[in-house]
């Protein structure tokens, strides 16, 4: 019994870190610039101080004062409030933070914010340790995630980061979906990504077709039924959180119907927006974010990984069907940051105003992956590569 009980606690030990260590990191450089509740400055900025917090604000207002979710009048001569709480308001952390104070609702939304951080490292730990030998190096590569160029220029975004965090729980799910596990994991995932933001959810589902071709691909079987199968309980799978959403969904759909978005086309030209130098040089560090004004991504995930990918390339350790398969999807992600029609797909059908490339936290994933698998087979490279 106590063999297994040190297994447990060992199991946990790189989870733990991937989840402390970006908080802590964060809580760090808020005593360094003196944030709450290490001094009396917040970190908010646009649409995070003048949309998020006093719609939240606003929701506790409405649950503890038994006001309706449906119609507000409140805006103009009404509003559909449904579809409001949809976009804005539906993370289920929002019903815990209603419980706060409303002159406080700031400070408790950035500290929500720096345990997603850290829930987003322990889900991609949780990934890596998916048919592996557990070592410390996963909590790295999870801190790697947690403090990425995505989380670091749209955390302001607060309504995306639900997303952003479970994508790693989501990934996991679709690798098991592959391997003909359970759906169990994937399911639940996208049950509440999709609940706490449609819209980020819509780029996660298409990341997730994406991934799904990769885990099949890659898959050591080669029957082609238990590759039907896979693909059918990804699509079961996917119909079942989608009705569970309907409720959400379906409310959503006819609002955004009768706004300007909806009237977005598609463009009559292709044109790139920047040169292919400038997207590697967002891969290097001390590049300042990118919210608006351009299209260049936010990418970074340290530069350690760009050490590391060589290294994969050049290891004979790793299947040459990898060495295919994986570069073409990051590469894919690429062209579709620097090409409006790509963009405007990626997108949900639909030009995005600021902050762009916001599907760049599945290229982050993925060069992550790549640089994991470096990491862990470097001692079987030749001196001749490393030297």
């Amino acid at each position: 019994m106590k063999i297994i009980h040190s297994d447990k606690r060992r199991s946990l030990k790189p989870t733990l870190i991937a989840f402390i260590l970006p908080v802590m990191i964060l809580m760090l450089l808020y005593i360094i610039r003196g944030i709450f509740p290490f001094g009396d400055r917040i970190y908010v900025r646009m649409d995070f101080y003048h949309q998020y917090a006093p719609f939240l604000r606003e929701f506790g207002e409405h649950i503890l004062n038994g006001e309706s979710l449906l119609y507000s009048w409140k805006y103009g001569l009404g509003t559909n409030y449904w579809a409001h709480y949809a976009y804005y308001l539906a993370s289920p952390l929002n019903w815990i933070l209603v419980l706060v104070p409303g002159e406080f609702i700031v400070e408790a939304m950035n500290i929500a914010l720096v345990f997603r951080a850290g829930i987003a490292g322990m889900g991609m730990v949780y990934f890596l340790k998916e048919g592996k030998k557990e070592n410390l190096s996963m909590a790295a590569f999870g801190v790697f995630y947690a403090l990425s160029g995505y989380y670091l220029a749209y955390s302001c975004n607060v309504i995306w980061m639900d997303g952003y965090a479970l994508f790693p729980f989501v990934a996991l799910g679709i690798l098991r979906i592959a391997k003909g596990k359970s759906a169990t994991v994937y399911t639940i995932s996208m049950m509440i990504s999709t609940f706490s933001n449609f819209y980020l959810a819509v780029i996660t589902g298409i990341c997730c077709i994406l991934w799904l071709i990769i885990c099949l691909v890659k898959g050591s079987s080669k029957s082609a039924k238990a590759v039907w199968k896979a693909i059918g309980k990804f699509v079961a799978s996917t119909m079942l959180y989608v009705g569970i959403c309907a409720i959400i969904l379906v409310p959503t759909a006819l609002a955004l119907a009768n706004t300007p978005a909806a009237q977005e086309v598609f463009s009559d030209k292709v044109y790139f927006y920047f040169p292919f130098y400038d997207l590697l040089e967002r891969m290097c560090m001390n590049v300042p974010s990118n919210l608006k004004g351009s299209n260049l991504p936010n990418i970074y995930s340290s530069v350690f990984v760009l050490v590391l990918l060589p290294m994969y390339f050049g290891n004979k350790y790793i299947r040459l069907k990898e060495k295919i398969v994986n570069p073409h999807f990051p590469a894919f992600l690429a062209f579709g940051f620097n090409t409006n029609i790509l963009d405007y797909i990626w997108h949900g059908l639909h030009f995005p105003n600021c902050f762009p490339s916001r599907q760049s936290f599945f290229f982050i994933f993925l060069v992550l992956v790549m640089g994991y698998e470096a990491y862990t087979k470097r001692t079987k490279l030749s001196k001749k590569i490393l030297y």
